[in-house]
């Protein structure tokens, strides 16, 4: 549509309104603002797995061929299936959307021990390290604790081990552990942790700190990128 065509379509909606087009120091304005008139687009879709995604993909519900969508994974928790450009004004539909269900482990806040267990068995996969982890914290009471060495490293911590027996523990350094980060249907990627104890006011207190300056988000969206390939063939991934 030409720029009279849009000035005369915007004079029949409002005809109260006068709309002057003139010219300032080389520049064309006009005496009211103009809105872009876009294409009509669908209402997305909300989904929490990337079986969703396939799903709808493969079943080809709204009928869109291959070469007018493609898969944009954004991180390792938001997938979006959107649309190649359309309309005059070039815009992209985000048809549907993944976004998963979890429990986050918060990462450099303090547990108590009944609170540490409950976290790490529900949002860990588990392995070596997490099940080494849970032995470590379910052994040690808080009226144990007799003293803690730090090296900076690793951590000792002196508690009672039987009626009458004193041992040292040392806390493991770094862990290399799996949290649910990204789609179930894809492997969670392996991280390093730093574990830390500490006691406070008769209690013990237990935390993770991240150590792999957070590289593994590429590698959960190189897992997203090559799951979708994989079940939707002829599928334009971009991660």
């Amino acid at each position: 549509m030409s720029e009279l065509g849009l000035l005369e379509l915007y004079n029949q909606i409002r005809k109260d309104a006068v709309i002057e087009k003139f010219e300032f120091d080389g520049r064309q304005y006009t005496s009211q603002r103009l809105v872009e008139l876009h294409e009509p687009t669908v209402e997305m879709l909300n989904n929490s797995t990337l079986t969703g995604l396939v799903d709808y993909l493969t079943s080809n519900i709204d009928g869109y061929g291959m070469d007018e969508i493609f898969c944009h994974v954004q991180s390792p928790t938001k997938v979006t299936i959107r649309s190649t450009i359309i309309g005059q004004f070039k815009q992209r539909e985000a048809i549907i959307m993944a976004e998963p269900n979890f429990t986050h482990f918060k990462f450099g806040e303090w547990y108590d021990t009944e609170r540490f267990i409950i976290a790490a068995q529900s949002s860990f996969k588990s392995n070596e390290s997490r099940d080494l982890i849970l032995k470590y914290v379910g052994n040690m009471k808080a009226e144990n604790i007799k003293t803690v060495g730090d090296d900076g490293i690793s951590q000792q911590i002196t508690t009672k081990t039987g009626v009458a027996t004193v041992g040292n523990v040392v806390l493991p350094n770094p862990v290399a552990l799996r949290p649910y980060r990204t789609f179930n249907e894809v492997e969670q990627p392996e991280s390093k942790f730093v574990f830390r104890g500490k006691d406070g006011n008769g209690e013990i207190y237990f935390a993770l700190f991240e150590a792999d300056n957070a590289a593994w988000r590429g590698e959960a969206m190189r897992n997203i990128k090559e799951y979708m390939e994989t079940h939707v063939p002829g599928l334009h991934v971009i991660a």
